[in-house]
């Protein structure tokens, strides 16, 4: 199995110097711990595409950009996916409204995402249930739930 040391990712670091992006050493550091998940000092594919994966903070952030960009509401933004308009999107419903703000998620990790917006475990997520995920944006949701700090 092909795995990435913290020799390599500092030189990958160096790369995104010669770019213009600002890492330093105990940044590269300090990402590379992040996706050093078993602490092994190497980063295997598994972890990096894991790490990779987006995030239910990266969703948001595209829902609120996408929102404001249209100047809509939330329901009014999931209304294309909605086939039943009653506000509710299911998780394929859910999938291609992801698709369609540039996500390239399996059903997996739609499933995933999903989880984590959908506060009244139904699996399926409601324009309210993204309304008020959206209004978090920037603070902790609910205390003890499935829900991310989100910053």
């Amino acid at each position: 199995m092909a795995y990435l040391t913290l020799d390599l990712f500092e030189a990958v670091t160096v790369f995104t110097l010669q770019v213009g992006m600002k890492v330093d050493d105990d940044l590269a550091q300090q990402a590379f711990a992040e996706v050093d998940k078993a602490r092994h000092h190497k980063i295997s594919w598994a972890e990096l595409w894991a790490a990779m994966a987006p995030t239910p903070t990266d969703v948001l952030r595209e829902l609120r950009v996408a929102k404001n960009k249209k100047r809509v509401t939330v329901a009014e933004l999931i209304q294309p996916y909605d086939s039943n308009a009653d506000n509710v999107l299911t998780a394929g419903e859910f999938h291609r409204c992801l698709d369609a703000l540039g996500f390239d998620l399996d059903d997996g990790e739609v499933r995933n995402v999903l989880r984590q917006f959908d506060r009244e475990k139904s699996r399926q997520v409601s324009a309210r249930d993204l309304e008020y995920a959206l209004d978090q944006l920037g603070g902790k949701a609910l205390k003890g739930s499935n829900w991310l700090q989100v910053v």
